[in-house]
């Protein structure tokens, strides 16, 4: 559905850029602007998991007792105390949650980058990790021994990135 948004000719994007009289982009595998092509590359990743985490932040929302809201009402709190008063400590281990599979899920993602922007013929700037370790294996140096060191490097980036999320998250016991 992607590939058909970013075609260079007669994609949805250019046709709206079109209505605007502003000439078509080369919205994948453009050389000249990496930025633009890792941008496509994650509008549709976006698009993909926004809904699944949307999902686990309304089940967490739901679960708040209507009675404690009502109760910081009558104490005069508005909407947005609320809020962040107690809704967000309330889901704070939902958000921790969120964060790890987001972050996990970021270094791992490897099927819409390799469809969006094809290994075999890449601009030589648009990597991803996981991407960039496929290429390394079989297409650059077919050295698959740095493509091995790679994958450690994303093992330990997950980890590590994991722990500073669980401890900036970490319980409140005061709640």
């Amino acid at each position: 559905m992607f590939m058909m948004f970013f075609r260079e000719r007669g994609g949805l994007f250019n046709q709206i850029l079109a209505i605007f009289k502003i000439k078509p982009v080369t919205w994948l595998n453009s050389k000249d602007k990496p930025a633009l092509t890792l941008t496509s590359m994650f509008i549709p990743m976006i698009w993909q998991y926004i809904g699944f985490y949307f999902v686990i932040f309304l089940t967490a929302l739901s679960t708040i007792s209507e009675e404690m809201l009502e109760a910081a009402k009558i104490d005069g709190a508005s909407n947005f105390q609320a809020t962040i008063k107690i809704k967000l400590p309330l889901i704070q281990n939902v958000t921790r949650v969120v964060m790890v599979l987001a972050i996990t899920g970021t270094l791992k993602v490897f099927d819409l980058p390799y469809i969006l922007n094809p290994i075999a013929n890449p601009s030589g700037k648009t990597f991803l990790l996981g991407t960039y370790m496929y290429h390394t294996s079989f297409y650059a140096n077919q050295n698959a021994g740095i493509a091995a060191a790679f994958a450690v490097i994303i093992a330990f980036l997950g980890v590590g990135l994991s722990g500073i999320v669980n401890l900036v998250f970490r319980p409140n016991k005061d709640i």
